[in-house]
């Protein structure tokens, strides 16, 4: 069961709530509407490779003016489509997290719920989530993100929530941000369920588990897959 966050449509992305949503209708509808998105970024895709190999195969449009028009058009058709998703709204929080972003408060508090459920998406309905493609690197920018700032405080228990979730589960790509984010939420609300996981059934959920104790107990210990390694051959002495 995911912990909801407060969701805002301020920025006309509350749509995406509806990819969680427990009611079958509402769910179905926010499917709909990404599809759609999709089904019209592949047709920009379309155009665009069409006006490439009309050109020859070539990116030199210099001598093709009419082409490279077609192809520009193309392509931004392609960022308008996929911005009216999660890479849209994420961007902006992505760029509002770095270190030269303005990290503003109140801006963070509207962005935060959309990267929370982004990576609620991924725990929930992980099929849906890698269609058409897996987005890998917005999952490692959006955790990068989180564990940079000052996390909302009614954000805390539903991001506490998803890297406990990340302990139990099966590993996936770019899961080791969850590391960096679990320094940043680091408490005994994480802690304890974290310790939980230590009797698991499953081996390494345990480990995955006993890993994690030892990187929040200790700020030197880098969270990294070497070091991942060297603890576990130093557990199997």
């Amino acid at each position: 069961m995911l912990l909801a966050v407060g969701s805002r449509d301020d920025y006309g992305y509350g749509w995406l709530f509806g990819l969680v949503d427990p009611a079958p209708a509402v769910r179905a509808a926010a499917l709909r509407r990404r599809e759609a998105d999709v089904s019209d970024w592949r047709d920009a895709l379309d155009r665009c490779n069409a006006a490439y190999w009309a050109n020859g195969g070539s990116f030199d449009f210099s001598d093709s003016p009419a082409l490279r028009a077609a192809r520009d058009q193309a392509e931004a058709a392609m960022r308008e489509a996929r911005g009216r998703g999660f890479a849209g709204i994420l961007s902006e929080f992505i760029t509002e997290c770095r270190p030269f972003g303005r990290r503003d408060p109140t801006a963070l508090r509207r962005l935060v719920p959309f990267a929370v459920l982004f990576l609620q998406w991924e725990v929930a309905y992980p099929q849906d989530w890698c269609s058409p493609w897996p987005p890998w690197g917005l999952k490692k920018d959006v955790l990068r993100g989180l564990a940079s700032i000052e996390v909302p405080r009614d954000s805390r228990a539903a991001l506490v929530e998803l890297v406990v979730a990340a302990v139990r589960r099966e590993h996936r790509c770019e899961d080791r941000g969850f590391v960096l984010l679990a320094r940043r939420l680091d408490g005994p609300d994480l802690r304890n369920p974290v310790a939980q996981c230590l009797d698991s059934p499953d081996p390494i959920v345990g480990l995955r588990a006993g890993f994690l104790l030892d990187v929040l107990a200790d700020p030197s210990m880098p969270a990294t897959v070497a070091s991942w390694k060297r603890w576990l051959a130093s557990t199997a002495t």
